[in-house]
């Protein structure tokens, strides 16, 4: 029996079910619909997002819990309405108080209302570093602002994530996405916060660094996108694709290098939307480096190691020893062992050395059947 014979050495037969990017744009569809549609206006689920803290003047304050103002820039406009403090895109303000003194206003909390899913999974620097929501990391994934957002970036994910899924696997492929996008809220955690040190110190303003406030959200599932998207450009850079936006045709590894150099320079020129570029610049960085050591997904520990590399000297010298049947079996066993690991991990698993075992082995099987 030739080694391409075997079950496992053929091509991977289709899947049941829904594949991980299917899941994945289900999900975030839902959660988009459940936060930017009335869906949940009637189940009475608004909470609170902080937007902002007023603490004018030092000392022990808290927040004073028998009364909501509407808020607009420059101060509070009267008593805010139960009505006014389950409408989402609100801001509604409570008094700070010296938790001495209650009569003594020092200050006013802000908040933004919001739904119960944004509210609970957006990403700040603030939520992130100061309250340490860590969760946060993968929740801002599945949050978008507007209809355009998801929309781009289902569409990115729908025509890019399946072939980098059917490269990796799904379980990797998975592992690949969310990290990219983690890499890209710590991208925005670590420019915010160096943003407000900078702010904070006096100093002049540093290119690249976000001066937003540090209550400011950070949703998408764009950072995630962007990893997709430096992996297409590893795995298939030569790939001619007719893009939507822009109308032209184009290699995969230009129009991967072109987003992200437009993420760059709008990031240093400071455009509105610099925190996402922040973000998109992250995922990509993550993207290009695990889509090249993708056994990390599988592995943490592999950072000290390549758990894919096959045995050392001790391993050479007894096959050395063997006979030349017991060399062929031996040979032969570890090509199954990468055959099987191709069929199960993908082609992304294997090491150099892995490749050049087939290629070996697929010259063995040419001699022979001459």
């Amino acid at each position: 029996m030739g080694i391409y014979d075997r079950e496992y050495a053929a091509a991977p037969k289709p899947r049941s079910g829904l594949s991980v990017t299917v899941w994945l744009i289900i999900i975030n569809s839902v959660v988009f619909l459940a936060t930017n549609t009335p869906i949940l206006d009637g189940l009475g689920l608004p909470a609170f997002r902080a937007f902002e803290w007023f603490t004018p003047t030092p000392g022990r304050v808290t927040e004073a819990r028998n009364q909501w103002y509407l808020y607009a820039k420059g101060g509070t406009m009267g008593p805010a309405s139960p009505a006014d403090t389950r409408r989402y895109g609100k801001f509604v303000s409570r008094a700070m108080v010296d938790a001495d003194h209650p009569t003594e206003v020092r200050g006013q909390a802000v908040y933004e209302v919001s739904p119960a899913p944004y509210t609970l999974g957006y990403f700040s620097t603030y939520m992130g570093f100061r309250r340490f929501e860590v969760w946060r990391l993968i929740t801002f994934q599945f949050l978008h602002a507007g209809w355009m957002h998801i929309i781009f970036n289902m569409l990115g994910l729908w025509m890019l994530g399946r072939p980098v899924e059917e490269n990796l696997g799904g379980k990797k492929y998975l592992a690949f996405y969310l990290m990219c996008g983690i890499c890209g809220g710590l991208m925005y955690l670590l420019l915010n916060g160096l943003g407000a040190i900078v702010q904070a110190m006096g100093w002049p303003r540093i290119p690249f660094l976000l001066f937003e406030d540090t209550a400011t959200p950070l949703v998408g599932a764009s950072a995630g996108v962007f990893g997709v998207i430096m992996a297409c450009a590893y795995l298939m850079p030569n790939e001619v694709m007719q893009w939507i936006f822009p109308p032209i045709a184009m290699r995969m590894r230009t129009f991967a290098y072109v987003y992200v150099a437009i993420a760059a320079v709008s990031l240093l020129i400071g455009t509105s939307n610099a925190g996402g570029e922040a973000a998109h610049i992250g995922g990509a960085i993550a993207g290009y480096f695990f889509i090249r050591n993708s056994h990390l997904l599988r592995d943490f520990f592999d950072v000290f190691g390549d758990s894919r590399k096959s045995s050392g000297a001790k391993g050479k010298k007894a096959i050395f020893r063997m006979s030349d049947a017991e060399k062929d079996a031996e040979f032969q066993k570890r090509v199954d062992a990468v055959l099987e690991k191709s069929h199960k991990q993908g082609l992304a698993s294997l090491t150099k050395k892995d490749k050049d075992l087939l290629a070996e082995a697929t010259d063995r099987e040419r001699q022979r059947s001459r």
